[in-house]
Order: structure tokens, then C-alpha cells, then sequence
């Protein structure tokens, strides 16, 4: 239960730097 917790909380973070990332560039872009 833990270890799932775990890796929920991480593919969560993932998913956030990967936003924050796109958006990011977009504002470069633009």
C-alpha cells in the first residue's frame, strides 16, 4: 500500500515538472 502511495506520489511530480516545463517553453517561445 505504501510502495503504491509512493509511486502515485512520484508519477505525480513527473507529470508537474513535465507541465511546468511545457509551459515554460511556450512562454519562450512566444
Amino acid at each position: 500500500m505504501t510502495v503504491m502511495l509512493f509511486l502515485l506520489y512520484a508519477d505525480t511530480i513527473a507529470y508537474l515538472k513535465a507541465l511546468d516545463f511545457m509551459i515554460v517553453s511556450l512562454m519562450r517561445v512566444y
